[in-house]
């Protein structure tokens, strides 16, 4: 990363996003989701 070709990561959710009481099949559902949301913008 120190060289440039890495690029930092960076972690995205949805607005007001609030994995509480959300099993982890639905958190593992809604991520291609949410990427795909990151990418159209």
């Amino acid at each position: 990363m120190a060289d440039g070709f890495v690029k930092e990561p960076a972690v995205v959710t949805r607005k007001n996003f609030n994995p509480a009481g959300m099993s982890a099949e639905e958190i593992e559902r809604l991520k291609p989701k949410m990427a795909c949301a990151c990418t159209r913008a």
